[in-house]
């Protein structure tokens, strides 16, 4: 009998200890409450966040401990913003900032995952095309940073020459 209260017991659930993150991952600064310091920084930079879409929303787990990250997204027409926290319980550690699509790659650097923005800045306002580009983001202890050996910059197309329109329309005619 007493060997089948202990399996209702253990059945019906309890507080299991929080995982523990990957060994030797100090997160920096304070631990937040990520929308209303999202806020924050935003109006800092001289962002108002009502000018645009502003949510909250689940990120992959950064730091190896098994719970969900958080990002708080800002987009303003075809710009997007997304602030960075890995949470330790309720609240979470501002880890850094990201403008453009964030994916999460399986590598990590310092204990967190690395990150890859698509980067488009060269293709706003182009005629012809552009080919996006993308950087990889590490964390350096303190904060998301790009490593400068793993950018690849956006770059226009060219728009072909008339002469090269002209006379591939003589061609195909």
């Amino acid at each position: 009998m007493k060997r089948s209260l202990v399996l209702v017991l253990l059945g019906c659930g309890g507080s299991a200890p929080l995982p523990t993150p990957v060994a030797g991952v100090a997160l920096p600064g304070a631990c937040v409450e990520p929308m209303a310091d999202a806020t924050s920084r935003l109006g800092a930079i001289g962002i108002d966040p009502g000018a645009g879409t502003f949510e909250v929303s689940p990120l992959e787990d950064l730091d190896g401990d098994s719970l969900t990250d958080t990002k708080v997204f800002f987009g303003l027409g075809i710009e997007e913003h997304s602030l960075l926290y890995v949470k330790r319980g309720p609240c979470g550690h501002f880890v850094g900032d990201a403008t453009g699509a964030v994916r999460i790659e399986q590598t990590r650097t310092k204990g967190l995952r690395d990150l890859v923005v698509a980067e488009s800045a060269d293709c706003e306002g182009s005629r012809c095309g552009c080919e996006p580009g993308s950087a990889v983001l590490v964390f350096d202890g303190t904060a998301y940073v790009a490593d400068p050996a793993r950018v690849k910059p956006s770059r226009a197309t060219d728009c072909p020459d008339d002469a090269d329109i002209d006379a591939d329309l003589i061609i195909a005619a």
